[in-house]
Parts: C-alpha cells; sequence; structure tokens
C-alpha cells in the first residue's frame, strides 16, 4: 500500500503535536514512504526545498497578516483565511512553503512564493518538545498530501518566527538521507 493510499484510508494525523517518540517515528516513516513513492511515479522530476516557518502565539498575528498580505500581493491562489485569527498560548503555527531547490534565506525574502500549494497546521506543543516537532508534523502533512508525483527534495530548512523577524534558521533532515542537499545561505 502507497503512502497516498495510507493517507486516503485515514492513516494520517492533521495535528502539529508529536505525542510520542513512537509518533515521530511515524511521520518520519510517512516522509520516508512518500519520497520514494513520488521519486519513483515516473513523472518529471521537480525539485524543491520546502521551508518551514514556525510561530509562536505572540508573533503570529502580525505573521498571518504578512503572509496574507504578501499572498495578494503576488497574486497567488492562496489565503490565510482558514486560518485562526489567534492560536492559543500552548500552541505553535507551522507553515511549509515549498520553493524551488536551492537558495534559502535571505536570497528569498520573508515571504517566498510558493512553487506549489503550501500548508498550515496549528496545534498544542507538549512541554520542552522544540520546534522541530511541528517542523516534522507539517513536513510529514505536506509530502503525504500535497507534494506532486516526481517531487525530489532537499531537507526541510526552518526558520523560527520571533516578532517580525527571523529568529533562528537551521537544516531540519530528521534522520531521513534526501536527495537533495541542504540549501546554500542557512
Amino acid at each position: 500500500m502507497s503512502i497516498f493510499d495510507r493517507l486516503r484510508a485515514g492513516d494520517a494525523d492533521d495535528r502539529v503535536v508529536v505525542r510520542s517518540p513512537r509518533h515521530r517515528k511515524k511521520l518520519v516513516r510517512t516522509i520516508e514512504d512518500a519520497i520514494v513513492d513520488l521519486e519513483t511515479s515516473g513523472a518529471p522530476a521537480f525539485e524543491v526545498q520546502p521551508l518551514v516557518q514556525v510561530v509562536g502565539p505572540a508573533s503570529y498575528p502580525a505573521w498571518r497578516e504578512a503572509w496574507e498580505k504578501s499572498w495578494r500581493k503576488k497574486q497567488v491562489p492562496y489565503s490565510t483565511a482558514s486560518w485562526p485569527e489567534r492560536i492559543q498560548a500552548n500552541e505553535t503555527a507551522a507553515l511549509l512553503v515549498p520553493v524551488s531547490a536551492g537558495r534559502v534565506g535571505t536570497a528569498l525574502g520573508k515571504h517566498p512564493r510558493p512553487i506549489v500549494e503550501p500548508t498550515f497546521l496549528v496545534g498544542p506543543v507538549p512541554d520542552g518538545s522544540g520546534l522541530e516537532d511541528p517542523a516534522l508534523a507539517v513536513t510529514a502533512q505536506w509530502f503525504g498530501h500535497l507534494a506532486r508525483p516526481g517531487t525530489i527534495s532537499a531537507p526541510p530548512v526552518v526558520e523560527s518566527i520571533v516578532g517580525h523577524r527571523v529568529d533562528r534558521r537551521w537544516v531540519a533532515d530528521f534522520g531521513i538521507a534526501w536527495s537533495l542537499p541542504a540549501a546554500d545561505g542557512v
């Protein structure tokens, strides 16, 4: 059974929360299986660099508004209208924006144009779990539901958003052997 069949059958979790080390391993397996399915689909190769932004409740409203303004200005078919106005004190929001493989960071600017549909998740984050878990959950969600056949990917670049800026940026390989190298400029 392919990853797409398992996800259609309801074997997916749409929450940011990563409940346990076992759940974390399941999400990593979801990504690994999707990578194999996508790369061996026979479709033309499509190189992508996942850019994940993770934001907490204090910075969320301004971050959400900035994405909406950016997407309207760029006239892309995406919107934050379905996102909550605010998130709870114990929640984190994560957005995966698929961009062209290669450079990230200052080369792309604050709100890069997605090359295919992005994905957004929000949910509670257990104390001490850090920002890698929301990044893993949104990455598994994108690869499992939205990545298109032929996708060849670099490991995600994760940005922690505080206030109106990127507080920290790092490559999150999640222990996966990615087909493309990590982006320059991280």
